[in-house]
């Protein structure tokens, strides 16, 4: 981290300052304790942490005073970027947020970054990329009085273990080691949670024991045999339900069989019949295909020749509406005709003649109106003219109303200031009465304040006495109670222990437990007394403070009335000078008002604005009607000329000389007969183009009707051809089938009655084929019959029974199987389900074991990684020894005699690290010693050579910039000038070493100034800050505002 310039705007006593780094790497910012130099690097540390000497709280107390807002603003290159940080604040509101820009090498400019939203957008989007705030105070700002952050051993701030850990997390990255920790504790966890929910299946599993495995093996047994013997029974009724059946079937087929033997015969019996209708029919289907054809053939030239006609028929229609649409057609060409070549265009000449005859006779009427309108007005001027003097008159006299208005307020004033020094005055009187009633009460509760102080000490005292003397008591009774036996000795005359012998001992002890209680009863009303007495002592206590409170009130008014009285009276004095001096230029401007002055009041001057109100109204309209008027008359006068040039030149003047009403009545004359006529040209219009479009569709629908009348024609002569075809191959068909049909050709009617007396008798033929095979079937028949009276005899009696009943019996037997089957099911499942659970219980046992096992695991690992752990412990103990290696070689390059060891730690118990020790390796007798023991010097050197060794591990191996705040104050002289050489000897120091990049040191000192040539100077006048650079100025330095050179340097490129 490189700081390459700080601008401060009203920030802490800076009004705005602007320093820059980059001339040289080695800066000194100088100037007198309180200056404000401390004040630029709060600046640096509030712009990249939000943090200041005060923590992260009252950042408003950042703002200057009497100011709103402030600005802190920081250029800081980090590795190979550039960043610019601004940060705003208010003095209400505290943090307004901050922006973040980085430098564009390319543009030559600086570029927002999007940090997010939030007043503290801008610390977290720097906070992953700058070292951490403690690191940042040891390694890179050694502030002032707060150095070494790492070299602290105090138990308030690093005592623990974990506490003391912490120095080291920022700067090893512990927090990996953590991180890892709570990731085992997470897996610990989830492994508890596994253990747990495993538990919670194995409770959940019930009683899967040896036991219930036996008794459900059992059961499962026992319904197995009831099962068996349902089967037996379905069995048999499946035997009985099967005969029944076949006997059933067997009746069934008998009666089919027997309704075949009476069908059979008969069909024997109506043979002659059948074959009389199979003939009938025979000869029928082989003529009806011609019949039904004929029949066709006639009905398709029937309607093909009804058709034709109809087509004729509408043909003449057309032709009649034809002849009469054309005659139409030629009346409307005749109409169109005459209204186009002659009504219409005299009527048009005609009715345009008339409306210029109108226009021009308008503008002669409104020549005249105007030279008429300009004469009237030309009068009205004259008699309004000296109107407008008279209006500036009563102007003059509103104008001095505010000054008598004025006058009047201040007369008023007067009056008001000269009651109120009275009432004043009189509140003077009151408030010293009051002072002096006020101040006998205020001692008299003093003095009962000191009373009861002294009561309440006293009744202390005795309650103390008594306490004592009740101790004292309860010590020698418990002495003297001792007669159970154990002791040797009497406690009171200190021979050999007797109770009959020592009855002296209970009556002492009895009258000892008597006066203990009085004393008892004593002590609690003393104490009672004493608490009485407190109450009391802060009753008067509060009587006092309350007349004391009064008393100030009492002084107060006395104070602040005659206060008040001194203003009043100064005040009367300045209205009376301000009155005098008004009345003085009111006579000087407004003379016509000076001898009304002593009576001016506010009451006049409304009354007298009221009557300048009422003059200025009426003049001011009669004004203003003049000024109209005059106005008028200009216009007029311009009106009048454009209307006479747009006379024409053929034109007579009648608006000179005629009077406009006549102009307008003849204009309007024309105008109307103009206007009368205008809707007669739209009409004939109108109708012209009604008469066109008449003309169009007439003349399609004559075009339309030959067409239909040509087209009608023709189908016509088509369906005649179509009629003649049809009624030819119809006599074909007749003379084909020959006179047998004759009846059937006949008629339509004869045909269908004919067809129908043949379907009638179709079913009957249709029987012949069975009829033929009769005989043979019922031989067939006879046989069968035979055949199943034989099996049926053969079938047992337990069988012949309805179908219905024997399936009921199976039914009843095949449920109660099911039944049965069902509960062995159940009890097998529940078996299968027993053993699975078995099963599962093993394996919950496994995973309770597994989890167990592993969550001990992680918690372990946990232990050892978390924060303060022992692994962390030991990553620490290896970096502090590192950091004090590289500690003492600082110390050794820059020639220090000082060096640093690791003891045990002094603070608290199992703490792990060790404590830091500084040797002087220049004294050979000197003892370690902690780092809160050394000088301010010695700790100022420690706390550089630490930085120096840290920095490049903050900076991850980069060297950037050291800030040294007042740290030179605390050397000698011989060690300051040292180890400024060390600082600035650019062939063997600090810079050469490689251990900073830059260097910006703060100090009062004058005799450091003369090692550093680059410098900035800090000075405060007025309560604000400015930073001066050096210069050629008279005092050697010029400033280094925003309105300086340095206004176009990187603050603001």
């Amino acid at each position: 981290m490189i700081i390459e310039a700080i601008r401060l705007k009203n920030f802490l006593s800076h009004e705005d300052s602007a320093v820059e780094f980059t001339e040289s790497p080695l800066w000194l910012v100088c100037g007198e304790n309180g200056s404000g130099k401390s004040a630029l690097f709060d600046g640096v540390e509030y712009a990249l942490y939000g943090r200041h000497r005060g923590g992260d709280q009252g950042v408003n107390l950042l703002v200057k005073h009497g100011s709103q807002r402030a600005m802190a603003q920081v250029v800081v290159q980090l590795g190979q970027e550039r960043y610019r940080v601004t940060c705003h604040l208010d003095a209400r509101k505290g943090n307004l947020g901050g922006q973040v820009e980085s430098w564009d090498q390319h543009v030559g400019t600086w570029r927002p970054i999007n940090v997010g939203d939030g007043v503290a957008a801008a610390w977290t989007w720097l906070k992953p990329r700058l070292p951490d705030v403690d690191l940042f105070h040891s390694a890179i700002f050694l502030r002032q009085g707060q150095t070494a952050f790492f070299l602290r051993g105090s138990r308030s701030e690093y005592g623990t273990a974990t506490d003391r850990i912490k120095r080291f997390a920022s700067l090893l990255d512990l927090s990996r080691y953590t991180e890892l920790s709570q990731r085992a504790q997470k897996c610990a966890g989830r492994a508890s949670d596994r253990q747990k929910e495993a538990q919670g299946g194995l409770s959940a599993l019930g009683d899967v024991s040896d036991e219930a495995l036996d008794a459900l093996e059992c059961r499962l047994e026992s319904a197995s045999t009831e099962v068996e013997m349902a089967q037996q029974q379905v069995e048999h009724a499946a035997a009985i339900s099967r005969g029944a059946e076949r006997w059933n079937g067997l009746e069934a087929n008998r009666q089919a069989l027997l309704a075949q033997r009476k069908r059979f015969v008969q069909l024997i019996g109506d043979a002659a019949a059948i074959r009389r209708d199979a003939d009938l029919v025979a000869q029928w289907d082989r003529a009806a295909a011609m019949l039904d054809r004929h029949w066709r053939c006639r009905k398709e030239a029937g309607r093909t020749r009804v058709e034709a006609q109809e087509a004729l028929a509408q043909a003449d229609t057309n032709e009649k509406a034809r002849r009469l649409q054309q005659a139409a057609l030629s009346k409307a060409e005749i109409h169109y005709r005459v209204l186009n070549e002659k009504a219409l265009p005299a009527l048009r000449r005609s009715v345009e003649a008339t409306r210029n005859q109108a226009i021009a006779l308008s503008l002669e009427a409104e020549i005249a109106e105007t030279r008429c309108g300009l004469v009237g007005t030309t009068r009205e001027v004259e008699l309004l003219d000296g109107k407008d003097t008279e209006l500036a008159e009563w102007r003059k006299r509103e104008n001095a109303l505010v000054r008598l208005e004025l006058l009047a307020t201040y007369r008023q004033d007067f009056e008001r200031a000269n009651a109120a020094a009275a009432s004043a005055k009189a509140c003077i009187s009151v408030a010293e009465r009051r002072r002096a009633i006020v101040g006998p009460v205020v001692e008299q509760r003093n003095e009962s304040a000191r009373q009861a102080h002294m009561d309440r000490v006293v009744l202390g005292k005795q309650v103390e006495q008594l306490n004592e003397q009740v101790a004292q008591l309860k010590g020698r009774i418990q002495s003297h109670g001792r007669l159970s036996g154990g002791e040797g000795e009497c406690p009171v005359c200190g021979q050999e222990l007797d109770e009959d012998r020592h009855a002296h001992v209970k009556a002492m002890l009895a009258t000892e437990t008597t006066t203990l209680q009085s004393l008892q009863w004593k002590l609690q009303e003393t104490k009672r007394q004493h608490e009485d007495s407190k109450a009391a002592e802060e009753r008067t206590a509060k009587h006092l403070r309350s007349g004391q409170r009064t008393q100030e009130h009492a002084q107060r008014r006395v104070v602040s009335a005659r206060q008040g009285l001194r203003e009043l009276e100064a005040n009367v004095d300045q209205v009376t000078r301000k009155s005098d001096n008004l009345r003085s230029e009111i006579i000087k401007h407004h003379s016509e008002y000076e001898g009304e002055l002593d009576l001016v009041t506010l009451r006049w001057v409304a009354d007298e604005r009221d009557r300048v109100a009422d003059g200025l109204h009426n003049v001011e309209s009669e004004a203003d009607a003049l000024n109209r008027a005059r106005q008028r008359v200009r216009e007029m006068n311009a009106t009048l000329k454009t209307l006479r040039g747009r006379r024409t030149a053929d034109a007579p003047p009648l608006g000179e000389t005629e009077e406009p009403k006549d102009l307008q009545e003849r204009a309007a004359a024309a105008q109307k007969w103009a206007e009368k006529w205008s809707p007669r040209i739209e009409l004939l219009d109108q109708k012209s183009r009604c008469a066109q479009e008449a003309i169009r569709v007439l003349l399609t629908e004559v075009t339309a009707l030959a067409e239909k009348i040509q087209t009608g024609r023709a189908s016509a002569d088509s369906r005649k051809r179509e009629a003649v075809t049809a009624d030819g191959e119809a006599d074909d068909i007749a003379a084909k089938l020959g006179s047998a049909w004759a009846t059937a050709l006949a008629s339509r009617e004869a045909y269908e009655t004919e067809r129908q007396s043949v379907e009638s008798r179709r079913e009957s033929a249709e029987r012949l084929s069975e009829l033929e095979r009769a005989s043979g079937q019922l031989t067939q028949v006879e046989a069968q019959l035979t055949e199943k009276l034989q099996a049926m005899d053969a079938i047992d009696l337990k069988c012949r029974i309805p179908v219905e009943d024997a399936h009921a019996c199976e039914k009843e037997a095949r449920e109660a199987e099911l039944s049965q089957n069902d509960i062995k099911r159940r009890l097998e499942e529940d078996l299968n389900g027993l053993t699975d659970r078995r099963a599962k219980s093993a394996t919950y046992e496994r995973q309770i074991n597994d989890a167990s096992e592993e969550s001990e695991t992680y918690s372990e690992l946990a232990d050892l990684l978390k924060e303060g752990g022992p692994i962390q412990v030991q990553v620490a103990e290896q970096a502090q020894q590192q950091i004090a290696q590289e500690v003492n070689e600082v110390l050794s390059l820059l020639g220090d005699p000082l060096r640093i060891r690791l003891g045990a730690a002094r603070r608290g118990r199992g703490v792990h690290l060790q404590d830091i020790h500084i040797v002087d390796t220049s004294d050979p007798v000197a003892q370690p010693r902690f780092f809160e023991f050394l000088s301010g010097g010695e700790q100022f050197r420690v706390a550089l050579a630490l930085a120096l060794a840290l920095h490049k591990r903050v900076a991850h191996g980069q060297a950037g910039t050291i800030i040294i705040d007042e740290g030179f104050g605390a050397l000698d002289e011989h060690k300051r000038d040292a180890l400024a050489l060390q600082l600035t000897d650019t062939s063997r120091g600090i810079l050469s070493l490689g251990l900073a990049s830059s260097v910006i040191i703060s100090s009062h000192s004058t005799v450091v100034q003369r090692h550093f040539p680059y410098r900035w100077f800090v000075q405060k006048q007025g309560g604000t800050a400015t930073v001066l650079s050096p210069g050629s100025g008279s005092d050697g330095y010029v400033s280094s505002g925003v309105d300086g050179d340095h206004d176009q340097g990187i603050l603001s490129a």
